[in-house]
C-alpha cells in the first residue's frame, strides 16, 4: 500500500504543464469527480445535468487559473491539483448552489409530464405575498432607475440575470474599476428604494 502522501494525481512542479494534453486529461478526470460529489443531488435540476456541470466547472477551474496562474502560491501549498479543487472548484460549486435562482428552480419528473406535483409543492413551499412584494420591489427599482440607461442595464444584467462580475464587465465591455464604479451608485439606488 502506497504511503497516504503518495495517493493521487499532483502536480507539484513544472506547473505549466496543465495545457499538456496528457496532463490536461487527468486533470480534468480529477476535477470533474470533485466536482460530480460536490454538485449532489439536492435538487432535480442538479441530480439531471450533474454530469454537464462537472465539466462546465472543471473547466471554467482550469480557465481561471490560466487566467491569473499568479494567485497559486506554491509555498503554501505545492500541489497545484488541490489548489484548483479546494480554492477555485470548491467556490464556483458553492456560488451557483447558492444562488436564488437555484432556489426557485423547477424541474419535472418524467412521470410528472403535466407538472401538477410541481405546482403542487410551489404552493406549499411559497407564499404568494412574499413574491408579489419581490416583484414590486424589482418594478420599484427598475422605474427609479428609468432615467439612467446605464444603471438599468447593469441592474438588469446582476439581478434579472444574475450575470457574475466578469459575464457583466464582457457584456458592457467596461473595466473592473468601472464595473466597481456602476454597481456602487446602483446599490445607493437600490437601498434608498428598499427604505422606502
Amino acid at each position: 500500500m502506497k504511503p497516504e502522501n503518495e495517493k493521487g494525481f499532483k502536480i507539484t512542479q513544472n506547473y505549466d504543464c496543465i495545457t499538456e494534453k496528457e496532463v490536461f486529461t487527468k486533470l480534468l478526470k480529477v476535477l470533474m469527480a470533485y466536482a460530480h460529489k460536490l454538485i449532489g443531488t439536492s435538487s432535480l435540476r442538479l441530480k439531471k445535468s450533474r454530469s454537464e456541470l462537472a465539466y462546465d466547472f472543471s473547466m471554467e477551474t482550469i480557465s481561471k487559473h490560466l487566467e491569473k496562474p499568479e494567485k497559486f502560491d506554491p509555498s503554501r501549498n505545492s500541489d497545484l491539483v488541490k489548489y484548483l479543487k479546494y480554492n477555485i472548484l470548491r467556490r464556483l460549486i458553492f456560488n451557483f448552489k447558492k444562488k436564488k435562482s437555484q432556489e426557485f428552480e423547477i424541474g419535472y419528473e418524467n412521470e410528472d409530464s403535466t407538472g401538477l406535483k410541481v405546482a403542487k409543492s410551489f404552493v406549499e413551499e411559497n407564499d404568494i405575498h412574499d413574491l408579489l412584494d419581490e416583484q414590486n420591489l424589482l418594478k420599484s427599482i427598475q422605474t427609479e432607475l428609468n432615467g439612467n440607461t446605464i444603471l438599468l442595464e447593469l441592474f438588469n444584467l446582476r439581478y434579472s440575470k444574475e450575470y457574475t462580475r466578469k459575464e457583466i464587465c464582457q457584456t458592457l465591455k467596461i473595466s473592473t474599476g468601472e464595473y466597481a464604479n456602476r454597481i456602487r451608485r446602483l446599490d445607493t439606488v437600490v437601498n434608498r428604494v428598499i427604505k422606502k
